[in-house]
C-alpha cells in the first residue's frame, strides 16, 4: 500500500538541505516532507481514501461470491402458480369467491406450513448432495419478493379471518350489496301500504321485485290478490324520503289472463312484499335482491332469485327455480309435482318431494334430500348422480357423498369424494377417483359395476344371494367372506368366482387400495310406495232423522214363522224401513289447511 497511490511531487521550496532563510535544522531527502506540513496531511487523506475504496471493492467481491453460492427457492414460483390457478378457477366459475374467502380465512396458516416444508426438503437435498459428492451446492434461499409475497398472504389471511368473524355485523350495517352503503350515508324512513286486485279465473300471478323480500301464500279465499308492502328508503331529508316512497309503490297490470305485480326500482329504497293469492292460481316470481318464500299453492311455481334464500312448502304443482348466488340456500318441502333447480347455490334441502327432481348447476354447500318419491338427478361440473327414488336420505358435501335406502338403478360419476351408500336396491354403476367407496346392496343382488382409483372399495352383498364376482386391485389386498380364493401376480391381485347359484355380474376394480367383499344384511327398498289414503274434499252429509225402528221379533218367532195371533187380535205391523239419507243441498267448501 506504500506505493499506491504514488506520492505527488514536492511543492516548490522543498528539497535537500534547509529551506531558504534557515541557517540550521534537519535536512530532508527527496520525497520526504516536513512533519505536520499541509502537504503531509493531504497525502494522508489520499491514502485513507484509497483504503476505503479498496475495502468497498473487497466487500462487493465478497457479496458477489456469496450470491454465486446461493440459489433461489421454488417457494415463490410455486405460490404464484397456485394463486394463478385459483384465480382462473374463480373467473371461470369453478370455485366460489365467497367460499374460497371463508376457506382461506380459516386455513391460511397452511401457506406458511407448506412453504416451510418445501424449504426443509430443499435443505435436505443439499445436505445429501454434499455427503455424496463432498462438494457443497449453492444453498436455497427465499428471495425478497417471495418473502414479501408470504407476508402479504399472511396479512390477507388475518384480515379475512377478522372479516369472517364479523360478517354478521357487516351484513347488518352494510346490507347484502354495495348499495347497502346508503344505510351509512342516509337516514332510514319506513312506511307501510297495501293494495288488492281481482285475480283472473285460471290465470297466473307475475311478480317482479328488484329489491326486497317476497312472501307468497295461497290463503286468499275471495278470488283477489292482497298485497302488504313494507317500504324502507334512505335519504337525508324527509321530502326526499317521501318522494322515493311514492315512486316505490307497487302497481298491478293485466296482460291477457295474467296479473302482473311490478315494483319499480328506486335508488336507496327497498320494498318487502307479503302477498295472499288464490291457492289454485300459478305464480311466476322474480326477485333480484331479497329472500323468497312461497307456500300453500296448487298451481305451477316459477322462481328466479338473483341474491337471496328460497323457501318453498306445500306446492302441488310444478316448481322451476333459478338461483344465481353462491351463498343462497334453497329449501323445498311437501312438493307433489316435479322440482327443478338450476344455477348456482349454497345449501340445498329437499324433503317429501313426490315428483321427479333435477338439480343442475354448481352448488357450493351441502345438498340434503329426504323422502324423494321420484327420480332424482344431481349434475354439477364435478359430480353426476342419479337414482330412481330416495326413501331414506342423501347428503352431498364438498368431500363426502352419503345415502341410504336408495332404489336403483343408481349411477354415480365423481372424483375426490368419500362415498357411502347403504341399503341400495337395484343396479349400481359407480366411478370415483381419490376417495374410498362403501356400498351395501340389498337382496336380490343386482348388477354392480364399481370403478375406483387411489382408494379402497368395501362392498356388502346378501349372504344367501347368488352372483358372479370379478374383483381386481393394484397395490392393494383382496378380502371376501364368501370363501373365494384370490390370485395375484406382482402388484396386481384378482378374485373371480361364482357364489351360490350364480346370477348378476358384480365387478369391482381399484388401484392403490384394498377391496373387501363382505356379507351384509340390508333391508330391500320396495319397488313402489303404497298409495296414500284417499281424502274426500266433501264431508259426509248428515243423515235425515228416520222413523224409529220397530223392535225385532224374538228369535223363536223367526225360526217358526207360523202365525201365533189369536182370534180377535190385530197382527203387529211390519218394521218400517230406515229412511234414506237426504243429499246435502249445497256442497260445503273446505280450506286446504283442514285437509292436512
Amino acid at each position: 500500500m506504500s506505493s499506491y497511490p504514488p506520492p505527488p511531487p514536492p511543492p516548490p521550496g522543498y528539497g535537500p538541505g534547509p529551506g531558504p532563510g534557515v541557517s540550521s535544522g534537519p535536512s530532508y531527502s527527496p520525497g520526504n516532507y516536513a512533519p505536520g506540513s499541509a502537504y503531509d496531511r493531504r497525502a494522508w487523506r489520499a491514502q485513507r481514501r484509497a483504503a476505503k475504496v479498496q475495502a468497498r471493492w473487497m466487500r462487493d467481491q465478497y457479496r458477489m461470491q456469496r450470491r454465486s453460492l446461493r440459489r433461489g427457492s421454488i417457494v415463490g414460483p410455486m405460490v404464484l402458480l397456485v394463486l394463478g390457478v385459483i384465480l382462473v378457477l374463480e373467473q371461470t366459475g369453478r370455485l366460489s369467491w365467497a367460499h374460497s374467502f371463508a376457506w382461506y380465512a380459516r386455513w391460511w396458516p397452511a401457506v406458511l406450513i407448506v412453504a416451510g416444508i418445501v424449504l426443509l426438503l430443499e435443505w435436505m437435498f443439499d445436505q445429501q448432495h454434499m455427503e455424496e459428492t463432498g462438494r457443497p451446492l449453492p444453498a436455497h434461499v427465499l428471495s425478497g419478493g417471495a418473502v414479501f409475497l408470504l407476508i402479504v398472504l399472511a396479512c390477507v389471511g388475518i384480515s379475512a379471518r377478522w372479516a369472517d368473524s364479523n360478517w354478521a355485523w357487516h351484513e347488518h350495517l352494510m346490507g347484502h350489496d354495495l348499495a347497502g352503503l346508503d344505510r351509512v350515508f342516509g337516514e332510514a324512513h319506513e312506511s307501510d301500504d297495501s293494495l288488492s286486485q281481482a285475480m283472473p279465473q285460471g290465470g297466473m300471478l307475475v311478480v317482479h321485485n328488484p329489491w326486497g323480500a317476497v312472501s307468497v301464500t295461497g290463503s286468499s279465499d275471495d278470488g283477489q290478490v292482497h298485497v302488504s308492502v313494507h317500504k324502507q328508503v334512505y335519504a337525508w331529508r324527509d321530502s326526499d324520503a317521501d318522494e322515493r316512497a311514492q315512486r316505490l309503490q307497487p302497481s298491478f297490470s293485466t296482460q291477457g289472463n295474467n296479473l302482473t305485480l311490478d315494483v319499480p326500482p328506486v335508488h336507496q329504497g327497498q320494498a318487502d312484499l307479503t302477498i295472499e293469492m288464490p291457492h289454485g292460481a300459478g305464480l311466476s316470481l322474480s326477485a333480484d335482491h331479497g329472500d323468497v318464500k312461497v307456500s300453500e299453492l296448487r298451481g305451477d311455481v316459477t322462481i328466479s332469485a338473483r341474491k337471496g334464500d328460497v323457501d318453498l312448502s306445500g306446492i302441488d304443482g310444478q316448481v322451476l327455480a333459478q338461483v344465481n348466488s353462491d351463498d343462497s340456500s334453497v329449501s323445498a318441502k311437501s312438493v307433489t309435482g316435479p322440482f327443478s333447480l338450476q344455477g348456482r347455490a349454497g345449501d340445498i334441502s329437499l324433503t317429501k318431494i313426490d315428483g321427479p327432481v333435477m338439480l343442475r348447476g354448481d352448488f357450493f354447500g351441502t345438498t340434503h334430500a329426504e323422502q324423494i318419491n321420484g327420480p332424482l338427478r344431481f349434475e354439477t361440473s364435478r359430480t353426476k348422480f342419479a337414482t330412481a327414488r330416495v326413501d331414506g336420505e342423501l347428503s352431498i358435501e364438498s368431500g363426502d357423498l352419503q345415502g341410504n335406502k336408495l332404489l336403483g338403478p343408481v349411477t354415480l360419476t365423481t372424483r375426490n369424494r368419500t362415498i357411502e351408500l347403504d341399503d341400495v336396491s337395484g343396479p349400481v354403476t359407480l366411478s370415483n377417483r381419490n376417495g374410498a367407496v362403501s356400498v351395501t346392496n340389498a337382496a336380490p343382488v343386482a348388477p354392480i359395476n364399481i370403478q375406483n382409483q387411489h382408494g379402497s372399495v368395501d362392498l356388502g352383498l346378501p349372504e344367501h344371494g347368488g352372483f358372479v364376482l370379478d374383483a381386481k386391485t393394484r397395490n392393494g389386498s383382496l378380502e371376501n367372506d364368501f370363501g373365494l380364493e384370490s390370485e395375484g401376480e406382482g402388484d396386481s391381485h384378482w378374485l373371480r368366482g361364482k357364489v351360490g347359484a350364480g346370477g348378476p355380474q358384480v365387478r369391482v376394480e381399484t388401484t392403490d387400495g384394498d377391496v373387501t367383499i363382505r356379507k351384509a344384511v340390508a333391508t330391500p327398498v320396495p319397488p313402489s310406495l303404497p298409495p296414500p289414503p284417499k281424502v274426500s274434499d266433501v264431508p259426509p252429509a248428515p243423515g235425515a232423522p228416520g222413523v224409529p225402528a220397530v223392535p225385532k221379533a224374538p228369535e223363536a218367532s223367526r225360526r217358526h214363522p207360523r202365525s201365533t195371533v189369536k182370534a180377535g187380535e190385530t197382527p203387529a205391523a211390519p218394521a218400517a224401513p230406515a229412511a234414506p239419507s237426504l243429499p246435502s243441498p249445497q256442497r260445503p267448501s273446505m280450506a286446504r289447511g283442514n285437509l292436512l
